[in-house]
């Protein structure tokens, strides 16, 4: 009996120490005497290795995987290609390399962090690591969104006076949780978590009911669109996902048990809210910020919404030489944007030129579609999946840069593949290496067509 209690408080306290290193190693906030907890988590990830023989085989054979190794490559081709464009056209702007160099360690965390998750999440999997990482930032959203105190003691310590300045705008109902991102890039992430989340409630949950399903589902889409509106991409593209992955008559039932419980719960909350002078105040400001289109046309008669008339706007048509080879200048020399655009497409096509941009979307298509027949023998519709990913990168990447080039959202990307990839190597019918098999977790078996 005690050694029972031994075993299972070890189990809990490993699968409690992999969601705080995948929260860190994915968020990237600022910590005392350290850059950021994206390099603390990375360097304790290779550092609990060496405590794994286990884990440290999972690495060893990962990061000798084909699709690992493109992975990285790419990201040596980029650091490469744009040392050798700024160059070229003698701009030596090298503020990009920063940010393709985290990249470039991340893509190799994520191997290290993946061989962990395989070793000591026992029958848990990425999807559910993955899950709860967007239960702690939901969390941590909603309860700076309710109370000043922590929402002014937290940020005291991760954001700057810039960040606080810019995010003032929005009456604080924006900037919230802790993230190295305080706008577009949390905004994507959440909405990638999000799509996940749909996932995890089609085929690994298992036990909770439509009523905590339902609950569940609208905290954590109130906390992403906290985050920004752009998250609201992920979890609409989730539940399509989860509509055609259910079988018709599931789908009809759940449904109907949906919108029942949907008018139960609203009809509760606005009552409650109502009576609750803070939390109509709360209420407002939040409702200011997400529906703002809405109430744009209330006061104005438009629908218009100034961020998106502004991303309109950043969209022209650039000199020839740009178009086609690109400028080799990222930013201007007083830190704005070059040519004045934050748009995705827009700055890769001016520092790269169209002619590399259009390859790192078709070399990001082909990645993904690989990466679907790598592990689509143990990851349920894996072909919808990396289909609808493929989706949500080229819209996200209409308003910033995502591809290849976000940190948070390939990082997740990455997570889950090479998870998947360790899956197939060392599942049972086909292990030839000796090591520890780790059980993989099957699909509810309702969900699987």
């Amino acid at each position: 009996m005690l050694i029972s209690r031994i075993n299972q408080f070890a189990n809990k306290t490993r699968w409690l120490s992999l969601i705080l290193l995948a929260f860190c190693f994915i968020f990237a906030f600022p910590l005392p005497l350290v850059v950021n907890s994206a390099y603390l988590a990375l360097v304790l990830s290779f550092a609990l290795l060496f405590v794994s023989q286990t884990a440290m085989d999972c690495f060893t054979t990962l990061i000798k995987n084909r699709f690992v190794i493109f992975s990285i490559v790419i990201y040596l081709s980029l650091l490469l290609f744009s040392l050798f464009v700024t160059t070229f056209h003698n701009q030596y702007d090298f503020t990009i390399l920063r940010t393709l160099t985290n990249n470039f360690l991340s893509t190799i965390g994520c191997v290290s962090l993946v061989s962990l998750i395989y070793t000591w999440a026992g029958k848990r999997n990425i999807i559910d690591v993955m899950v709860h990482v967007l239960f702690v930032q939901t969390f941590l959203i909603l309860i700076m969104l309710l109370s000043p105190d922590v929402r002014e003691m937290i940020q005291s310590f991760i954001r700057t006076d810039s960040q606080m300045e810019r995010m003032a705008t929005y009456n604080n109902v924006r900037g919230l949780g802790i993230s190295g991102s305080v706008a577009f890039g949390l905004a994507i992430t959440m909405g990638l978590l999000g799509f996940l989340l749909h996932y995890w409630f089609a085929f690994y949950n298992k036990k909770s009911n439509s009523l905590s399903t339902f609950i569940v589902f609208v905290l954590c889409l109130l906390a992403a669109l906290s985050a920004g509106r752009t998250a609201v991409l992920g979890f609409v593209v989730g539940f399509l996902f989860y509509f055609f992955s259910m079988n018709f008559s599931s789908l009809l039932r759940n449904s109907f048990k949906q919108v029942l419980i949907f008018g139960i719960i609203v009809s509760s909350a606005t009552i409650y809210v109502l009576n609750n002078e803070f939390l109509m105040e709360v209420a407002f400001l939040y409702s200011r910020y997400v529906f703002r289109f809405v109430w744009n046309y209330l006061e104005t008669g438009s629908f218009a919404v100034n961020s998106l008339t502004a991303l309109d706007n950043m969209y022209f048509v650039p000199p020839l030489q740009e178009m086609l080879i690109g400028s080799g200048q990222y930013i201007n020399f007083d830190g704005t944007h070059y040519m004045h655009t934050d748009s995705g497409y827009m700055r890769f096509m001016l520092f790269f030129g169209g002619v590399v941009s259009v390859l790192m979307y078709v070399v990001y298509i082909f990645i993904n579609f690989w990466a679907y027949l790598k592990v689509k023998s143990v990851m349920s519709h894996s072909a919808l999946f990396y289909g609808l990913l493929v989706f949500i990168s080229f819209v996200f990447q209409y308003k910033g840069e995502v591809i290849f080039f976000s940190v948070a959202f390939m990082k997740i990307f990455y997570l889950v593949t090479f998870y998947y990839l360790l899956c197939v190597k060392f599942n049972p019918e086909t292990q030839t290496l000796g090591l520890k098999v780790v059980p993989v977790p099957e699909p509810t078996a309702s969900a699987v067509q």
